[in-house]
């Protein structure tokens, strides 16, 4: 009796199967490929994981085999443009989206400064479709 596996896709360097009855997905390396992809990923996340603005929207691995390059971490759903771009619960007030209030944690948690006045009203683009900030008075 083993774990019944349902075959969520295949990149470049692994495939990912979704462990039937669970939130959690197996990643396994394909033919010809070493474990550092895997290696990479793994000490990647826990990097990033040093950040406290970033952790939120980091996966939670619960097993890597450094050996095999396999993981297991939680299932997520696909990226849904519709739903991450709801206003964020954390902000009771404008459409400020997940994305903005990343950029304006990661300002906080970098510098000190408390930046989150990232409204459309105050952001601009320059010549080259480089997005400035032209009010960080808060």
């Amino acid at each position: 009796m083993g774990l019944k596996l349902v075959h969520l896709g295949t990149g470049a360097f692994r495939a990912v199967y979704r462990i039937k009855g669970t939130d959690f997905v197996i990643k396994f390396l394909t033919d010809g490929f070493f474990d550092e992809h895997s290696r990479d990923e793994v000490n990647n996340i826990k990097k990033l994981a040093k950040s406290k603005s970033l952790r939120p929207h980091l996966p939670r691995i619960h097993y890597y085999d450094p050996k095999l390059g396999v993981i297991v971490m939680n299932y997520y759903t696909r990226y849904n443009k519709t739903r991450a771009n709801k206003p964020h619960p954390a902000r009771a007030y404008g459409d400020i989206t997940w994305e903005r209030v990343l950029i304006s944690d990661l300002i906080k948690e970098l510098t000190g400064v408390n930046f989150s006045d990232l409204w459309d009203e105050n952001l601009r683009m320059d010549k080259n479709d480089v997005v400035k900030f032209v009010d960080v008075g808060c």
